[in-house]
């Protein structure tokens, strides 16, 4: 009989990067899952053998009967390459089903939406003056439809200046309303944010910003950031391995409840305490009610017939009075000015 392994590698072959991991059962605790060794190259999609030999060989993992190898990609070619070496296979579409069966277990975080800001989400065509609108430099639809028109061709390229950053936030806001658009009535209680302009942003306030925008009006809902760019790769793991859906793993940082009024409005927090926190809320107002990661809050929005359970985080509970759609337009000095306030006041927050 062979023994269950105890150490995995997972490679993610995505269309811009490939990503690798080697993963180990704590010794402290058999539940738990830690990232030893991780790795990533540009994905070369002529020949995938050559990039995930590189990130083998990178990763210097020994291959044995106690180290299984679990590959995803929805890339051509990538499952036969996982044949040739051995190893466990599954589509990024159902690595991302099985996280969310993951994630549909650990409490008041069910009926998760994935935003993925990878390379693949370039493919999508906006309007540059829909794009332009979120932008905060002065920038032309010419520069915008050149940007996202080299980024198609080279998805691996990263985001370097203040302004390349700007261009992909902005881009990226459209691509989470669409996913958000009918968030409330799909049920959905929270999202996971995934993607290297997410994972690696160099300030988690433009993220939340990001997704405050983006949700729609009476909309309560936690928000998570991968933080290692393994959420495929977690996935394909549990795909490969059923046992391990009770293994916990530190790639996934709580960024709290997230709250869109719409406007001016009150809301009712209940910590389980005896008293019930009553907030009121100005329109155009953003403001954050502290709590810890592990303290579960009742949230009732005045004139909504059901609360929300939401788990604080990085900005506790945050609160949204701005009426949506925001009434921004391309080139409006104005619009700069109003997203400039946004991200100064969440910059006040940074310190909880």
């Amino acid at each position: 009989m062979m023994s269950k392994p105890t150490k995995f590698i997972t490679i993610d072959v995505g269309n811009g990067w490939t990503k690798g991991f080697v993963l180990e059962i704590s010794k402290e605790d058999n539940l738990r899952l830690l990232i030893s060794k991780k790795t990533s190259l540009p994905t070369s999609v002529g020949d995938l053998n050559l990039t995930v030999n590189q990130i083998l060989d990178s990763l210097d993992a020994k291959r044995d009967n106690d180290t299984a190898l679990v590959i995803t990609s929805s890339l051509e070619n990538a499952k036969s390459l996982a044949e040739k070496l051995g190893a466990n296979f599954a589509l990024s579409e159902v690595a991302k089903e099985h996280f969310l069966v993951w994630l549909d277990g650990k409490a008041s975080l069910s009926q998760g939406t994935i935003l993925d800001a990878g390379a693949t989400s370039f493919s999508a065509s906006y309007e540059a003056s829909e794009v332009g609108k979120f932008i905060l430099h002065k920038t032309t639809a010419v520069e915008i439809e050149n940007y996202f028109g080299n980024k198609k061709i080279r998805p691996h390229k990263i985001a370097q200046s203040p302004n390349e950053v700007d261009l992909e936030e902005a881009f990226f806001r459209l691509a989470a309303s669409r996913k958000t658009l009918n968030f409330a009535t799909k049920g959905s209680k929270s999202i996971v944010l995934t993607g290297a302009i997410f994972s690696y942003t160099p300030k988690l306030t433009r993220t939340a910003l990001i997704i405050l925008d983006t949700l729609q009006s009476g909309v309560t809902t936690q928000v998570l950031i991968d933080t290692e760019l393994f959420l495929d790769g977690f996935g394909a793991l549990l795909a490969a391995h059923p046992s391990l859906d009770k293994m916990n793993c530190d790639f996934l940082q709580n960024l709290g409840g997230f709250v869109s009024l719409g406007g001016s409005g009150t809301l009712k927090l209940d910590y389980g305490f005896s008293q019930v926190q009553e907030i009121s809320v100005n329109q155009e107002e953003i403001a954050i009610v502290p709590a810890k990661s592990d303290q579960l809050v009742e949230v009732s929005i005045d004139g909504t017939k059901e609360a929300e359970k939401v788990w604080g985080g990085s900005f506790g509970i945050l609160i949204d009075g701005r009426v949506k759609p925001l009434n921004l337009s391309f080139g409006n000095e104005e619009s700069r000015q109003k997203i400039t306030s946004w991200y100064n006041s969440l910059e006040k927050t940074e310190f909880i």
